[in-house]
């Protein structure tokens, strides 16, 4: 099935059940789905439109989130070849909401504090990381709706509310001669127009905009052409945000300009000491961190003490690894890797010693160098065989995702299905029924 043509039902990868289509960009399409192998789990499916061209910038995206452990950043899950082997994707959580500009329509000014207090917390954690978003705007800030209907003027908003999403622009801070222009060109800082050094206040410049859009319910800078709205970025002072919407607080209007200031040492000097002084204007006194966000800093702090047995697995990886677009394949099917050895490696300790992360990174490895990676854990007590179980329904699943239909000439029924359908027994055992993927 081409993924351009699915529908509501339809499968991809024998494991992503299709609810519907999300959107689509240039280089990506994105469809709600339902992963079955996490019991149903609401998931966003991001396919790669292009192949070579966009390849390196889409597994970057994917690369910098699965480090990243925040409330209020995107998370993401899996990255894989397609079942035709010739794409590749990533599944992140499924968010139900609306983006920055249209949540904010007819939002009350307390309301938007506390978004604006969760998007401080996301950048300030980015920052902390040594990363910049590059890419801060209404459209990559979704306000999750947590109940059936959207909170109503009064009411406490849920926590967690505030998401920020689409790295793939997301990088280091530059120096004079390694900076270029990227970003999107409404929300892009001076200094970057300028191909100079830089710093994490690019972001904070772009929320500015960001937030002097949803106020004025316009853009500060617009134009006929790409260079037009660069250059009033670099030349011209913004209307007052009062003069387009009389209901401005002063203490925004003030706060948004003082984010949008061309100079960044005008600007605050971290998202934490814009949040500070927004609070201030305010009279607000909000927590600059929580209980979850703390938790994001511990759960992605650099993994130290397993270099050896990091570098062991990655190993084994590394001679087992493929080209995500097929071109090392000489076989028809580009994602078949029947021909390759595997391995087995089994990691055994004592609890909170590390096997989990080393076993997660282990895991995003291998994914991104296109090799499937099984994992399962052997717990006392359990179900006979529950460990084998584990990684049979996972085989399965992968065999379902590399057979091809019998009339379009394939092998027809892998050896696991020959095998299951000849002995039932073993596959009550192991939990699996018959005739699963008849």
């Amino acid at each position: 099935m081409s993924p351009g043509e699915a529908e509501g039902g339809d499968l991809f990868d024998h494991r992503y059940r299709v609810v519907g289509k999300l959107g689509e960009g240039g280089m990506a399409e994105v469809f709600h789905v339902l992963d079955e192998a996490r019991g149903g789990q609401p998931m966003a499916y991001k396919l790669l439109k292009g192949q070579r061209e966009h390849l390196e910038h889409f597994q970057r995206e994917f690369e910098v989130l699965s480090r990243l452990n925040h409330p209020n950043l995107i998370q993401v899950f899996d990255f894989g070849l397609t079942d035709s082997g010739r794409s590749v994707f990533y599944t992140a959580e499924y968010v139900k909401g609306r983006d920055l500009f249209k949540a904010t329509l007819d939002l009350d000014h307390d309301h938007l504090f506390d978004l604006v207090v969760q998007i401080a917390r996301g950048l300030t954690y980015i920052h902390a990381r040594g990363l910049i978003h590059y890419d801060i705007k209404p459209e990559n800030i979704v306000v999750r709706d947590t109940s059936d209907g959207w909170p109503a003027s009064g009411t406490t908003p849920a926590p967690d509310l505030v998401k920020i999403m689409d790295f793939g622009l997301t990088g280091e801070e530059r120096s004079p001669g390694e900076a270029r222009i990227k970003g999107t060109v409404h929300y892009l800082a001076p200094e970057i127009a300028r191909g100079g050094a830089h710093d994490r206040r690019v972001d904070l410049y772009s929320l500015g905009i960001s937030l002097y859009h949803c106020l004025a319910r316009k853009l500060p800078f617009d134009g006929n052409s790409t260079f037009s709205v660069i250059r009033k970025h670099l030349e011209t002072v913004p209307e007052p945000l009062r003069a387009l919407n009389s209901t401005v607080p002063f203490a925004w209007e003030e706060f948004s300009l003082r984010l949008m200031a061309k100079d960044p040492g005008e600007r605050p000097a971290s998202a934490s000491d814009a949040l500070m002084d927004l609070a201030a204007r305010l009279g607000r006194h909000p927590e600059l961190d929580t209980k979850e966000t703390l938790e994001g800093y511990l759960l992605s702090a650099r993994f130290v003490g397993r270099e050896a047995e990091m570098g062991l697995i990655r190993g084994l990886i590394e001679e087992r690894s493929i080209d995500l677009v097929g071109q090392r394949h000489s076989s028809e099917d580009p994602g078949d890797h029947s021909g390759s050895a595997g391995a087995v490696v089994l990691v055994a300790g004592e609890g909170g010693i590390g096997k989990t992360r080393l076993l997660d990174e282990s895991r995003i490895f291998a994914q991104l160098r296109g090799v499937p990676f099984l994992m399962t854990e052997c717990t006392a007590g359990g179900p006979p065989l529950a460990t084998f179980s584990r990684i049979v329904h996972a085989v399965a699943a992968m065999a379902g995702s590399r057979s091809r239909p019998a009339s379009s000439g394939s092998r027809g029924r892998s050896r696991l299905d020959r095998l299951l359908a000849e002995e039932p027994a073993l596959a009550a055992l192991l939990g699996i029924e018959a005739g699963w993927r008849d």
